[in-house]
């Protein structure tokens, strides 16, 4: 299959429909976490002109828009947001069982073979799909010979991260009925060298990592440049001298959806209201600046006056002697800047952009309106934090043991987690109200509320259930308690 690519096969300029779709919106995300500096240097992408007085293709104009951008404020609200959510989940440092496993116990100090920590990697994920909402592992594996353990001959395999901007193509097909990845182009920037040893060249260079299911119904890699051109011959993926009929590559994203979904960045309502948020303080210090000193204003002169007037170099102030002709008057006009307006629309930019960023830690399930739905909250939900850590550990577990079967040739089950307690689905007040709601109703039996508040971690996990409601009946006065056997549960 690999060969065939060499004959007319589009793959640097290939990107997938998903990727197409969102790559605009992880931009902007990643723009707002970079800060002011950036979110400058795009110019009109996120702060637009403002009418003729700033025409771009005029020097005046330019020199307008370029005063209007330096007043404007971009405050960090993005870039909090994704160093708080990440500072949450690392609270407590992730628990990891690589004592357990020798084969593998190199990655915790080298995961990806040029010396970057486990953890580090890790945080730098969680960093990224924060941003996106997406990332990906690959387990990368040496290119050993036939048969014998990667250990055998002092071989590593490595996990690498792409960010979701790395991630270009895809296509996911079935086999006996399951869905599996069969193709994927992942880029890679790679290091150029200068003459200079002591230079950079800030140009980047990409090159692209294609792995496949050929058709042979195994994986195959190699290795292109921007002009589609191979540079990595192509090569078959094999563990323990065993060729791999799955691509070692591991989705992590903050819905947990497949590749396939394209889902909105976590961030990306935070993001825009950034973006708002400055624009807002450039039309402030604009209006600012108009307002800021009088107008004057001359009524009844004639046009050789207002020539000599011009060429004088029109000066006015305290200190300055203005004469005017008979029957003339001179007035200042002074306009009325919103002070009060601007300020309150600024702040209330700023709390909303708190309050998206505080959703992100919370359960956004709607509330409940019948018992069916009741039912299906009983478990509690997950906050969009806890899913993307619930994706980044299994993604991490599975990519350890696709590495342990390069190194060993056996199966294991690595333990990763990281801050536990953004697991636990927070109480939801409304829920509970519309839970003794349908109790009294008789809707449902009170084990369903007591289901809820187990699940939500109000209710001790060694407290059985029998005291579970008996407490429940003799605190909450004025609600009868049914027994739950008894309700036609799901039926008003």
């Amino acid at each position: 299959m690999a060969e065939e690519m060499k004959s007319g096969f589009d793959i640097a300029d290939k990107t997938n429909p998903v990727y197409d779709d969102r790559i605009e919106d992880w931009q902007l995300c990643r723009d707002a976490v970079a800060g002011e500096r950036v979110v400058k240097s795009k110019g009109t992408t996120y702060l637009p002109t403002q009418g003729v007085n700033m025409d771009l293709t005029t020097a005046d104009g330019v020199e307008r828009y370029n005063a209007y951008k330096q007043r404007a404020v971009f405050e960090d609200m993005t870039e909090v947001t994704v160093e708080s959510m990440t500072g949450i989940a690392f609270k407590t440092t992730p628990s990891i069982n690589f004592s357990e496993f020798d084969e593998v116990a190199y990655l915790e100090q080298n995961i990806d073979g040029a010396g970057t920590m486990f953890k580090e990697q890790m945080k730098s994920a969680l960093s990224g799909v924060i941003i996106t909402g997406r990332g990906a592992l690959f387990v990368d594996y040496p290119r050993a010979e036939e048969s014998s353990l990667a250990t055998d001959k002092e071989l590593q395999a490595s996990i690498h991260y792409y960010e979701a901007e790395d991630v270009v193509n895809w296509r996911t097909g079935s086999k006996n009925g399951n869905r599996r990845l069969e193709f994927v182009v992942l880029r890679e920037k790679l290091a150029k060298e200068t003459a200079d040893i002591f230079g950079h060249d800030d140009d980047e260079a990409y090159q692209y990592r294609v792995l496949m299911i050929n058709s042979d119904d195994v994986v195959e890699g190699f290795v292109v440049d921007k002009n589609d051109v191979i540079i990595e011959e192509p090569y078959i993926l094999k563990a323990a001298g065993k060729m791999l009929d799955v691509i070692p590559f591991f989705l992590i994203s903050a819905h947990g959806t497949t590749i396939d979904v394209s889902e909105k960045p976590p961030v990306l309502k935070v993001a825009n209201v950034n973006m708002a948020h400055y624009r807002t303080t450039a039309e402030m210090y604009l209006s600012m600046h108009y307002h800021s000193a009088p107008q004057p204003v001359a009524t009844g002169t004639t046009a050789s006056w207002r020539e000599e007037y011009a060429a004088s170099g029109a000066k006015f102030g305290t200190d300055e002697v203005l004469c005017l002709e008979e029957g003339a008057n001179m007035f200042l006009l002074q306009g009325q800047f919103d002070a009060q307006g601007f300020h309150k629309e600024l702040e209330r930019l700023r709390q909303t952009a708190l309050d998206l960023g505080a959703k992100l830690l919370t359960n956004q399930t709607a509330g409940v309106e019948s018992a069916e739905a009741i039912r299906l909250k009983e478990s509690g939900g997950l906050s969009t934090m806890a899913s993307i850590i619930l994706s980044l550990s299994s993604a991490y577990a599975e990519a350890v043991k696709m590495a342990n079967k390069y190194m060993a040739g056996g199966e294991i089950e690595p333990k990763i987690e990281l801050n536990t307690e953004l697991l636990k689905p927070s109480p939801d007040a409304s829920l509970v109200t519309s839970l003794l709601t349908s109790i009294d109703r008789q809707v449902v039996g009170v084990s369903v509320l007591r289901d809820y508040l187990r699940a939500v971690g109000v209710i001790p996990a060694d407290m059985s259930n029998e005291d579970v409601e008996e407490e429940l009946s003799s605190q909450i006065t004025g609600v009868p308690f049914p027994d739950s056997a008894n309700v036609d549960e799901g039926v008003e």
